[in-house]
């Protein structure tokens, strides 16, 4: 979310954890403020009540999420997808890498495949050819990485987080 629209002592979902790793938990907290730093005005504070104890922390606005179970369900499948991309196989180098990203593009189904090596020809043309190949002497370990890339926005996909007013306004319409 937002900083400027958290509202103090309103209760979110908020994300704990994971910079370059995996987020550790998603938990309920209580709003309280906004931490005050000048340079970093995406940081609050907020407040979680564990058996009596109460517990303050920081994190940024955009972990925190509306007390809302359809938006925590498209935060909870995305974390999931994150997971699976994180805690896959990427060990390879300038040698081995078409093998390992061609195996893995051939995981795919087939609709998917063709259109990753469309999506990948519109932003490299000069590097696939035009059956879908790649021109793998052309390619630098930057291009390897950016079609490993392209291969986990398909491999594993993730949704949209719907925002709170979107999902009043289609629940307004079902009523």
């Amino acid at each position: 979310m937002d900083a400027k629209k958290l509202k103090i002592g309103t209760t979110y979902y908020c994300l704990i954890g994971g910079l370059w790793y995996p987020n550790f938990a998603i938990v309920k907290a209580k709003y309280i403020n906004n931490a005050g730093w000048t340079y970093n005005n995406r940081l609050v504070v907020m407040e979680q009540n564990v058996d009596g104890v109460v517990h303050r922390f920081e994190t940024t606005a955009e972990k925190i999420y509306p007390a809302d179970k359809e938006i925590l369900s498209a935060v909870l499948h995305n974390e999931r997808q994150r997971r699976r991309i994180l805690e896959h196989d990427k060990a390879f180098n300038h040698k081995n890498a078409r093998e390992k990203i061609e195996r893995w593009i051939a995981t795919l189904p087939e609709t998917d495949q063709k259109a990753l090596r469309v999506k990948y020809r519109q932003a490299y043309p000069g590097l696939v050819k035009k059956d879908g190949s790649f021109f793998s002497s052309k390619f630098n370990m930057a291009n390897w990485y950016d079609l490993m890339s392209l291969y986990f926005d398909y491999k594993y996909p993730k949704v949209k987080i719907p925002v709170i007013s979107e999902l009043n306004e289609k629940r307004k319409r079902n009523i």
